[in-house]
């Protein structure tokens, strides 16, 4: 009988695999479906550290310059993330402007602040019950980051109004580009597993 710790199962297919040390870098994948199962990503957290730490100086820069300026026949605009919730929020949407709060603000600066937290506490082997229910939010917060899709949104807008109007990117949207991509990474590359793995073998 194989310990319930040894036993990973399949997100896809739901096949159990007994878990196998790895090499470093190797990756296990599902013998029926060929999904990632886990892998072994050497200096994870100072990855994670270094990564989430840039994240979090793109991230402020993005709220608080503007993403584009906007000039249509004349009528200058700016596109600022925060300023654009306040004003959806002024026009009586509060229930749209509260879900633009949580999935464009309060949500991807949760993430990357508990993976920045979290890398801090497992490089100084601190706080083990702390950095547990760390990972419980992460697996929670990660699903309700959504600046990617307002980011496409922008992006379909500009095509529409690229005849009528000039466009000018500004500094915020590059950091906004920077900060998804890295988001995308911690959140997609490096799986949650590896992040459970990485606290029971510093914690064992």
């Amino acid at each position: 009988m194989y310990d319930l710790k040894d036993i990973v199962i399949c997100h896809k297919c739901q096949k159990p695999h007994k878990r196998v040390p790895l090499k470093a870098n190797e990756e296990a994948r599902c013998s029926k479906c060929d999904a990632l199962l886990y892998k072994n990503i050497q200096g994870i957290e100072y990855k994670i550290f270094s990564y989430s730490f840039t994240a979090l100086i793109l991230y402020i820069i993005s709220m608080i310059y503007p993403i584009i300026d906007i000039n249509l026949a004349g009528n200058k605009s700016l596109l600022n993330i925060v300023e654009t919730i306040f004003l959806l929020f002024n026009s009586g949407y509060i229930l749209v402007s509260f879900f633009a709060l949580m999935v464009l603000i309060i949500f991807p600066f949760s993430v990357m602040f508990l993976l920045f937290i979290f890398s801090i506490f497992i490089i100084l082997k601190k706080n083990k019950y702390l950095t547990k229910n760390i990972l419980k939010l992460l697996e929670k917060f990660h699903h309700w980051s959504m600046l990617d899709i307002f980011f496409v949104s922008i992006l379909v807008a500009m095509v529409k109004i690229f005849d009528y109007a000039i466009i000018e990117f500004d500094v915020a949207f590059v950091s906004l580009i920077l900060f998804i991509m890295i988001e995308l990474y911690l959140t997609r590359h490096i799986y949650i597993e590896s992040l459970w793995d990485l606290w029971e073998e510093r914690y064992a």
